[in-house]
């Protein structure tokens, strides 16, 4: 259960990020192809979710319920 509530957290913070990121294509008026789109989108928030995102989360998950 607790694999799960992790991998919710872990949804709930990715999934922001990719939305800001296709309206900020759609403000900036970018009309790409969806593949090319897929690729921005993947070399930049891949790295920010492996170097960022989840190292938080990791953080702030062991300090929630490593004593439970």
């Amino acid at each position: 259960m607790l694999t799960l509530a992790r991998l919710i957290l872990v949804w709930a913070c990715v999934y922001p990020l990719v939305t800001f990121a296709l309206l900020a294509f759609d403000w900036a008026e970018l009309h790409m192809s969806l593949p090319l789109k897929t690729l921005l989108l993947t070399a930049a928030l891949v790295p920010l979710n492996a170097l960022a995102i989840v190292p938080l989360v990791n953080t702030v998950w062991r300090r929630s319920f490593q004593n439970r």
